[in-house]
This record gives structure tokens, sequence and C-alpha cells, in this order.
């Protein structure tokens, strides 16, 4: 049984974790998973991350953290964002969920079903003209 409160969002995305390079793993209401290649990290540190054309600027706190061996040279944190700021719930809002829980963003449905109705809207005013002919 999951015990978050809300669902996260599959998400792989470069971002910088203290000004270094990462990877956004997942992301959701409360925070995010992060790949970073930094080995040791205070307990709160900034993020920064790019969508939708704005710069996000967030202080997150590290819930916990994994390292992911010698090999990857990585290591995996859980970040808790106690005061996330409008623009990260605006960009959460874009995304949606598929039914793998991946996200896909959400306009590109709006814009297939606004395409289905006008093609609806177009064949029924053909045989309409049709019919009246």
């Amino acid at each position: 049984m999951d015990r978050r409160k809300h669902k996260r969002i599959k998400k792989n995305m470069v971002l910088k974790v203290n000004n270094k390079p990462s990877t956004l793993v997942d992301i959701s209401r409360d925070g995010l998973r992060v790949s970073t290649p930094l080995s040791k990290t205070p307990r709160d540190i900034d993020i920064a991350l790019k969508a939708e054309n704005k710069n996000l600027n967030l202080q997150g706190i590290i819930q916990w953290v994994r390292n992911q061996g010698p090999r990857k040279r990585s290591t995996e944190l859980g970040v808790r964002i106690p005061n996330p700021s409008q623009e990260y719930n605006q960009f959460l809002d874009t995304l949606s969920w598929d039914s793998r829980g991946q996200f896909e963003y959400g306009w590109v449905l709006i814009i297939l079903s606004v395409m289905l109705l006008i093609g609806v809207v177009y064949g029924i005013l053909t045989l309409f003209d049709l019919y009246h002919f």
C-alpha cells in the first residue's frame, strides 16, 4: 500500500541540485526524486529546473538517500518541497497520467479532442447539406 498523499509522475529531465547537474526521476505535489552525482549533500538543498520556459527555484529537504552502487556513481535523493511555489504547482497541473503511470502533457489530449470534435461537426454539416440537396 502506498503511503503517499500524492501520486508520483515519472519525469526524466535535467535539473540542478546545489548548482550541480542532476536528473529528475519523478515528481509529486510534495516533492521529487533526484539522481545526482553528489555523494554528500546538506539536508537543505537548492533545486533549479526549467519547466514550461520558466526557471523554477525550489528549496528542498532531503528525506532519504539511496546510493546506487560504485558502478553507477550516483545517488538518489528523496526530496520534500515544504513550500511549493505557485509556478511549481502550475507546472504539475500541466502533467497528466497515462495507463502506465507515465506522464504526458494534458494539452495534447485537448488538441486531439478538439480536432475530433471539428471532424464530427464537419461530418454532420456535410450530411445535413446532402440531405437538403
